[in-house]
């Protein structure tokens, strides 16, 4: 068959505003889909849906980023959430808060991995910003920085 071009990309988010408000959508098929957010401001909010029908998706986030993660993949992959260790991460407000994961959980029936995080023990941290990532007949990873191999990726595809 025919090649397939990944769909790579680097995402800067920058907004002038108290709380920065970034909706980012990509959607592809049969190639991989290797998206890092490379900066975000603290307490901005990261909408972000990455879909993918028989292709892999790969997702780098930055640290700043707070808020829920929803992974769904078709049997028999397993998403990936490749959590960083919490020793490594330094606050991006400089407050020197703990990076806390919450509520990871697996529904093996449906596919879907989800979690929290954030930064301290701010409860509201679910409200802050969303990551949905969808494939079907692939693998899914989500990760920091350099931690999913996204940033490897995009290298290769430039």
């Amino acid at each position: 068959g025919r090649g397939m071009r990944p769909l790579a990309e680097n995402m800067h988010t920058y907004q002038e505003t108290a709380r920065p408000y970034f909706p980012v959508r990509a959607v592809t098929s049969h190639a991989p889909l290797l998206l890092v957010v490379v900066d975000a401001p603290v307490n901005s909010h990261l909408a972000l849906s990455a879909l993918n029908d028989a292709g892999s998706v790969n997702l780098a986030l930055h640290p700043a980023f707070e808020g829920n993660l929803q992974l769904t993949t078709s049997s028999p992959f397993v998403p990936k959430i490749l959590w960083p260790d919490p020793a490594q991460m330094e606050d991006p407000a400089g407050l020197e808060r703990p990076f806390i994961r919450w509520e990871t959980a697996f529904d093996e029936l449906r596919g879907i991995l989800t979690g929290i995080v954030g930064w301290g023990y701010d409860v509201d941290a679910k409200w802050k910003g969303s990551v949905i990532v969808k494939t079907n007949g692939s693998e899914a990873a989500l990760g920091w920085g350099e931690s999913t191999g996204a940033s490897e990726g995009l290298d290769h595809w430039e």
